[in-house]
């Protein structure tokens, strides 16, 4: 049975708060100056320890649990001991986060950390419980009631006592939304034997994927030595990109030429940050059809005129009659020339680079050193920019709205599995794992059909196909091995890019909307549709890869990430990145628990207008849900938070804050220290310009007080974003 809980931890109190579903109860124990409920609750962990049962927290394996395990094991501790545990715990883990992490074969009771299972831990996914109570939309947002390290009074322990209850209940209410996540590893325990608790997906898949391999070549994924046991890895000092492209790999147009012409010349020592900041000398041909900016940097000068004498020069060079060469003479005079080293320096960098000189009206000259790069490995076709990098190759038509019609159509294809089938068909593998890795891989492919989709086996062989490409460029893991990291997203692109250009020589009147990773969607003419497929199939048969497709009635594009698109048969929407406002994650679509969920009424209504041609006016303002007006911030702890009135009188507000844009309100701000002694507060706007009322709780919320105008406006920009007209 699974037990929910929380801890809290002051100088004078030390609290723990369980609950269960099933009981529909709540256990409190308080050990304090003022109540001692030790024993009650050393009697209540000694039964859940003889139930077997499992306490699930957010969190708790790196830093409730510890302070669990101390109390048990420490049976004379006090509240005093408690907190200096904690706070010691506390202080460890900034330099050190597993430092003083209890091993999970020696927890006294079993854990479950929902932060875990859904990888908070990892930065880019980095989420609190409180921004949790936000994105669950909780009646209730309630930061913590007093700083750490207060001495609380016996009332303060009471309203401690509340949030932790809070605290729990809102746990509780996540535990439920993970539902799914932990039946997921619990059949997977039961079925193949393997303890994921605690896994992230991505832990799943690649445990999954090493249990696979070892049970064929025992010891193939890591060596023990000195007692520890390390990874197998391929470490190499350098890579020849050319030794990575695969021999199917050609083109005919130019652009494409370019790009494979240099990436067959390029020997990497790192895979991060290869195809970016490209001087324009070392491009070669792709420069003539690449897009490149230019860059520029000061000249220092030398042989200046001093103040009276440039006076006096400037007067002369505005003497009419003299020649052009007479002005620039006295124009080195006066503002001097640049330094030739500091130019032989940049040139050394920059062979292409040239000195640019820029005459003010005033008469005043400055130079500077101008060179170009490609801030991506880059070329230009038709007016789109295809771009390559290690995470795949990226184009988009930007700032525009596509609708199909009788005689044009929106076809969007997608390679099945990209990554797992460019390993599988093109015999991939690291080097240390040898032919045993493909032979796996595609057992676990053909495995995955064996099982209906939505069962849990089918899920964790879908993690354990799509973890292992991003783990073969992990330095810390058993498939590391850069060159097949290089080999897999290098064809990957190339290999679209020769449909793209198969294409483009059949259908001469075909227009490419975007390319991004495993697919491309485009305009042609419907009467094409099955002479594409004829097309897709040629380059199938060259690639062994599978193509997939879908038509739309209307694609909507802000820029590649950012985007919305209307099937043609079933009126399903898809929704990208800022187009994205469905609440709950479910098949891999809607916003996930980790993302802001702020306002999404203003999303709402610019995609009802764009897909429904529904006035923004009515969605705004016909909308009756509090939660989807709202706006969320965050403050750190060194920082603090207020809303500050017409008169300039300053409010203080909790560091997490639930807010609503209102027609009569206040300032919203965030006051951060210093960066030097003696300099004053920093001071930052949230939502600048515009006035908030807070609703920390939601009843606090007046539909009355709503600024509708801001919202329809920001809904308006959205809509513009995509070239669609606002109704």
């Amino acid at each position: 049975m699974d037990y929910v809980y929380d801890i809290e931890t002051y100088p004078n109190i030390f609290s723990v708060v369980f609950a269960n579903k099933e009981h529909k109860k709540l256990w409190m124990f308080e050990v304090s100056d003022r109540k001692d409920e030790s024993a009650q609750l050393r009697k209540f962990l000694t039964k859940l320890y003889k139930d077997k049962a499992t306490m699930v927290g957010f969190n708790n394996i790196g830093f409730d649990y510890p302070v669990i395990h101390f109390f048990l094991s420490h049976k004379d501790c006090t509240y005093q001991d408690i907190y200096a545990y904690a706070m010691d715990l506390i202080e460890t883990m900034k330099d050190d986060r597993f430092g003083k992490i209890i091993p999970e074969h020696k927890h006294f009771i079993r854990q479950m950390d929902l932060y875990k299972i859904k990888h908070y831990d990892n930065v880019s996914k980095a989420t609190s419980l409180k921004l949790l109570e936000f994105n669950m939309r909780s009646n209730v947002i309630e930061d913590l009631p007093f700083g750490v390290g207060l001495t609380l009074s016996d009332s303060q322990k009471d309203v401690l006592l509340k949030y932790n209850q809070r605290d729990v209940l809102e746990t509780l209410k996540f535990y439920e939304h993970c539902k799914g996540d932990i039946e997921l590893r619990s059949v997977l325990q039961k079925e193949w034997g393997l303890d994921f608790t605690n896994a992230s997906d991505a832990k799943i898949g690649n445990d999954y994927f090493v249990k696979c391999l070892e049970d064929v070549a025992p010891n193939a994924c890591y060596v023990t030595s000195g007692g520890r046991k390390r990874p197998r890895q391929t470490i190499r000092d350098e890579i020849n990109l050319g030794e990575c492209i695969l021999p199917y790999v050609k083109f005919e147009m130019p652009e494409f030429n370019a790009i494979l012409d240099w990436l067959k010349k390029q020997t990497i020592t790192e895979t991060k940050g290869v195809f970016s900041d490209i001087p324009e000398h070392e491009l070669g041909e792709v420069a003539k059809y690449a897009r490149m900016v230019e860059k520029k940097q000061k000249l220092k000068v030398e042989g200046v005129a001093d103040r009276d004498t440039a006076k006096e020069l400037r007067k002369q060079m505005k003497v009419d009659g003299l020649s052009d060469s007479e002005i620039e003479s006295l124009r080195d005079k006066v503002c001097g020339t640049p330094i030739q080293s500091e130019i032989d320096k940049f040139k050394e960098t920059y062979p292409m680079g040239w000195v640019d000189r820029q005459v003010l009206k005033s008469g005043k000259t400055s130079y500077y050193f101008v060179w170009r790069i490609a801030e991506s490995l880059n070329v230009v076709i038709d007016g789109l920019e295809y771009v390559f990098g290690l995470g795949g190759i990226h184009a988009s038509r930007e700032s525009v709205t596509y609708v199909a019609d009788k005689d044009r159509m929106i076809m969007d294809i997608d390679v099945a599995s990209m990554y797992p089938n460019l390993f599988i068909s093109n015999n991939v593998f690291p080097d240390h794992l040898g032919q045993t890795f493909c032979t796996i891989y595609k057992d676990l492919y053909e495995k995955r059909k064996t099982y209906p989709k939505g069962t849990a086996q089918n899920l964790a062989i879908k993690l354990a196909l799509n973890s292992v490409y991003g783990r073969t460029n992990d330095k810390y893991s058993v498939f590391y091995d850069p060159k097949a990291t290089m080999t897999i997203t290098i064809n990957g692109q190339l290999s679209l890019c020769m449909l793209t250009e198969m294409l483009m020589k059949e259908f001469p009147n075909i227009e490419f909307i975007q390319n991004n990773t495993d697919g491309e969607t485009f305009v042609a003419d419907r009467k094409d549709y099955d002479r594409i497929w004829e097309v897709i199939r040629q380059w199938e048969s060259i690639t062994g890869l599978q193509m997939e497709d879908a038509l739309y009635s209307k694609m909507a594009i802000r820029d590649v990430n950012n985007y919305l698109a209307v099937y043609e048969n079933s009126g399903k929407i898809k929704l990208n990145g800022a187009y994205e406002h469905r609440i709950g994650h479910i098949d891999g679509e809607g916003l996930d628990f980790h993302q802001n969920q702020s306002m999404v009424v203003i999303k709402q209504a610019a995609v009802e207008n764009i897909v429904n041609n529904t006035p923004i006016e009515k969605t705004i303002k016909g909308c009756k849900n509090p939660f989807d007006f709202c706006g969320r911030t965050k403050v750190p702890r060194s920082s603090r938070l207020v809303t500050v009135d017409e008169e300039g009188i300053e409010y203080e507000e909790q560091n997490i804050c639930r807010y609503y844009i209102a027609t009569d309100g206040k300032q919203l701000v965030k006051i951060m220290p210093p960066l030097k002694d003696g300099d004053p507060d920093r001071r930052l706007s949230i939502n600048s310009g515009q006035k908030v009322l807070t609703c920390n709780n939601i009843r606090d919320f007046s539909f009355a007080d709503v600024d509708y105008d801001y919202y329809i406006e920001e809904a308006k920009k959205m809509v513009d974003n995509v070239g669609w007209k606002v109704v």
